[in-house]
């Protein structure tokens, strides 16, 4: 809705509208982004497959339990940012993509057997993870995986299309002017939305940001590729985590 059908001024306004399921709004997206949609899924299905025995592998200790728990994390942000897409909720749709391109980072370091640089200094990027430390959140992978590119030795075909989106993978994820425009239509009304809205002026746009998590779906897969070998090395190089004793 827009201001001026603003109606939310009563608690159980307010309410139903939290419970919007957004038909309409998904209805006109997937008219105009059925392709899309379509490509999107079509992506990322691979990596849904591949991830049972890739999990399965990754339950070895808590080095390799991270980078399992930051792939599913991936996976997930992929499936909501195109479900906030679909709703007309571009900026959290941003976010949701955000996050999954930090998981990309984070799974990536966390496998890494050696230390990495992280803040000037050898650190080893899981278990700063597992230590909660300030020096490995989700705010600063992007910076610290570019850093550390050539150390991890990935083999990922679509490295240099990552590299550039990480580059700049702020920009659609936060305050600020791009944030203002989302929520309004682009036509002379430039009328501003409470909620998600489909706006046909922002067409091209729409295909530009299902291009994004479709190349993100991309990424998953070559991700889960990429880092299984890894994953087993360090299965068959460290120790496995102390089972539980029956009580």
């Amino acid at each position: 809705m827009t201001q001026k059908e603003n109606h939310l001024d009563s608690t159980q306004a307010l309410v139903s509208e939290l419970f919007d399921s957004n038909e309409a709004i998904k209805a006109k997206f997937q008219e105009h982004v059925s392709t899309e949609i379509l490509l999107f899924g079509e992506a990322l299905v691979p990596a849904f497959k591949r991830f049972p025995s890739f999990a399965e592998a990754c339950a070895h200790n808590v080095q390799t339990s991270l980078v399992g728990a930051f792939v599913h994390g991936v996976l997930d942000d992929l499936v909501v940012s195109v479900k906030l897409l679909l709703m007309g909720k571009l900026g959290p749709s941003g976010n949701a993509y955000r996050q999954a391109l930090e998981g990309i980072c984070m799974s990536a370091m966390c496998a890494h057997a050696d230390t990495l640089l992280i803040g000037e200094k050898e650190q080893t990027y899981w278990q700063l993870v597992a230590d909660d430390s300030k020096s490995a959140t989700g705010d600063l992978a992007a910076r610290q995986f570019l850093k550390n590119w050539e150390r991890l030795g990935l083999n990922l075909p679509g490295a240099e299309q990552l590299k550039e989106a990480l580059a700049a993978h702020h920009e659609h994820s936060h305050a600020g002017r791009l944030a203002l425009a989302n929520r309004m239509d682009l036509g002379p009304d430039g009328r501003i939305h409470f909620g998600g809205h489909f706006d046909p002026a922002k067409l091209e746009g729409y295909g530009l940001e299902m291009k994004q998590r479709i190349n993100g779906a991309r990424w998953a897969v070559e991700l889960i590729d990429g880092l299984l070998p890894h994953v087993k090395k360090l299965s068959a190089t460290t120790p496995a985590a102390a089972q539980a004793k029956p009580a």
